[in-house]
């Protein structure tokens, strides 16, 4: 893959996809894989970096959204997502595997400047 695969991929932050804590404020920030399906449907699927709580975790996360979606950009999903579970990892982020994200956490998880059809 090379830095044209990167309208496929955006790193987001906000609530953590698929779980709702009631009384916590946690966040995550995720790699979004947008996969087109035949159909002309888009499969959403994630990648969990890490988890933060309180504002000024939430505040971290949102600086380091555009500087890894800049990355995209630049070189790539393949290099991006490597660096950015090594950065999670130094932070002592437990990184989770891909998986799909249910349909009630899809609203706003893409990039609208991005036509992925």
């Amino acid at each position: 893959m090379n830095s044209r695969d990167a309208k496929y991929y955006t790193f987001r932050t906000g609530d953590v996809l698929g779980e709702a804590v009631e009384g916590v404020d946690l966040y995550s920030i995720d790699l979004i894989h947008m996969v087109p399906q035949a159909d002309g449907r888009v499969q959403y699927r994630h990648l969990e970096l890490m988890r933060t709580q309180g504002g000024d975790g939430q505040a971290y996360l949102v600086d380091a959204v555009p500087k890894f979606n800049r990355m995209l950009d630049d070189v790539g999903p393949n290099r991006t997502e490597r660096a950015a579970r090594t950065w999670g990892r130094l932070h002592g982020a437990e990184i989770q595997p891909w998986r799909d994200v249910a349909f009630d956490d899809q609203r706003g998880i893409h990039r609208v400047e991005t036509d992925i059809t």
